[in-house]
């Protein structure tokens, strides 16, 4: 008996799927095609990461993938300045300040920005420099090889606020300007440093301008305390990024 009426049943299931079919109504079949070859998922994935929920001025992936942050909480240590101030301000959004404003635990391998506002200071190679304002620190670490090592000197991203594509790196892996015939070539100073400036124009049109690059390089010192040659790149000659660039540069200094 029970047989009989699950065959029942599943037959009068395909009848109404026929049904739906045949009267021009979608099925459920139908439905579930349109649904998933909708591209709504992917807008609303890139909606979220673009978004910024606890309005504390991190994007939903800034707080996830580069800052380790709570996208759900302005003020993730809790110290009383939300996240997107912090990363402006150089300082660690995940380490609270003490009374007296300086930074919490530090460890001996990464590098420390003292959060003096605009200026990045790195204690384990002794280097600092300023950045102008609506600028700010995306990221600082040292690369980590594949067999477990660390780089003797440190991968710092330099970021224009709002704008994830105006960088300003300092020995960024495999950071180079490229040389795309045809270009120009000139060197500017920067203080008592000199930069070199290549500008990338249209293969069809010689006086259209396409792009351009910034490269630099400064002697510094490695976690180690040996000499090392640090490459500043930008991969872009948009005046705001040469302005950042050329603030980086002149003010790069080694410190006691």
């Amino acid at each position: 008996m029970k047989v009989k009426k699950i065959a029942v049943g599943l037959l009068a299931l395909g009848v109404f799927i026929l049904f739906l079919g045949s009267s021009g109504c979608p099925s459920p079949f139908d439905l579930w095609e349109d649904l998933w070859d909708s591209d709504q998922f992917a807008e609303g994935e890139e909606n979220l990461k673009q978004s910024d929920l606890d309005n504390d001025g991190l994007t939903h992936t800034e707080e996830i993938d580069v800052y380790h942050t709570d996208p759900a909480n302005p003020d993730t240590d809790g110290d009383g300045m939300n996240d997107g101030d912090e990363v402006l301000a150089g300082r660690d959004p995940l380490v609270a300040d003490d009374q007296n404003g300086d930074e919490g635990l530090e460890t001996d391998d990464e590098p420390d920005n003292l959060n003096q506002k605009n200026i990045y200071i790195d204690d384990p190679c002794k280097f600092s420099f300023n950045y102008p304002d609506g600028w700010k620190i995306q990221s600082a670490d040292f690369y980590e090889y594949v067999d477990g090592s660390k780089a003797l000197v440190p991968t710092i991203i330099l970021g224009k606020v709002g704008d994830p594509n105006q960088l300003v790196s300092l020995n960024m892996r495999q950071a180079h300007c490229m040389f795309v015939e045809p270009y120009g070539k000139k060197t500017e100073t920067a203080g008592t440093r000199t930069m070199t400036v290549y500008t990338y124009y249209s293969a069809s049109d010689q006086n259209t301008v396409i792009g351009g690059c910034l490269e630099a390089e400064v002697e510094a010192l490695d976690v180690n305390g040996k000499q090392a040659s640090y490459l500043l790149v930008a991969q872009s000659i948009e005046p705001e990024v040469k302005a950042a660039f050329h603030e980086v540069l002149k003010t790069f200094q080694i410190n006691d």
